[in-house]
């Protein structure tokens, strides 16, 4: 890579964190939330299992995927089909356990 080549590697990466910075800013988010799991609420931790898993539990058990998927989105921040995955295995490793009331 000669230095003409790094120059233009530069202006893109000060281009690409610009509008990085203004996606953050329209998000209302400055950037230091140090957990991308957690930028839907804004959280620099997520929520440990140990607060929500009883409920969790509950929901799942009474046939209620919906509501439990919300509490999961809620408490982790996760995007909709990820929190889907973590309940389904959730509720697949409930059964295996034989917690399954």
């Amino acid at each position: 890579m000669d230095s003409g080549d790094h120059i233009t590697v530069e202006m893109r990466l000060a281009a690409i964190e610009e509008k990085l910075d203004r996606v953050l800013a329209h998000l209302g988010l400055d950037g230091d939330e140090g957990n991308a799991g957690s930028v839907g609420r804004g959280l620099s931790q997520p929520v440990p299992v140990a607060a929500y898993e009883a409920q969790l539990t509950t929901l799942v058990q009474a046939g209620k995927k919906i509501q439990a998927i919300k509490l999961y989105r809620e408490a982790t921040g996760a995007g909709l089909k990820d929190a889907k995955d973590a309940v389904d295995t959730y509720e697949r490793d409930l059964r295996a356990r034989g917690g399954w009331r």
